[in-house]
């Protein structure tokens, strides 16, 4: 079993690969752009070059939490987010990738942890990664969210424990 997995915001797309139980690839994407109009673009390209480049069995996207505590940045902060997530979806279901195929995973399945914890488990699911190179954890959050992806469907019966 592969998995895509994808952690993307408007400031960095942390993402990685899991084939059969390992890391093979992962890394950090920053979209460029001054403007929101170049920031979607630079996404929308950043995603149809992973999910074009990677045709994974499964592709896990973290998505939005449902509130947002209300704080008025907070709240702009999580539209931005929320914005750069329906880009990558949008990107999935026009280049054809199969709908059962996607994992949309809300932030709930960090059980509340600090990002500093992911950082340990990506050193430990992928030897090579470098936490100096990843400031905001994207990388780190993006390797955990690939084996969280791949025990939630293990739960749900939907791999042969690959």
């Amino acid at each position: 079993m592969s998995i895509l997995a994808i952690d993307p915001s408007s400031t960095a797309i942390g993402w990685a690969v899991l084939d059969d139980r390992t890391i093979s690839e992962s890394g950090i994407e920053k979209p460029k752009g001054d403007t929101r109009e170049e920031k979607i673009i630079s996404i929308c390209k950043i995603a149809d070059r992973l999910f074009t480049k990677y045709r994974t069995d499964y592709a896990a996207i973290e998505i939005p939490a449902v509130h947002t505590h209300g704080r008025i940045a907070k709240a702009q902060g999580q539209a931005i987010y929320g914005m750069a997530v329906g880009i990558i979806i949008g990107c999935a279901y026009g280049i054809g990738w199969p709908e059962y195929t996607l994992l949309f995973l809300d932030p709930s399945w960090k059980n509340r942890q600090p990002k500093e914890a992911f950082a340990v488990k990506a050193k430990v699911y992928k030897p090579n990664y470098d936490r100096m190179k990843d400031k905001g954890f994207d990388e780190a959050d993006a390797i955990c969210l690939a084996h969280y992806a791949a025990q939630t469907l293990k739960v749900k019966g939907l791999c042969n424990g690959n």
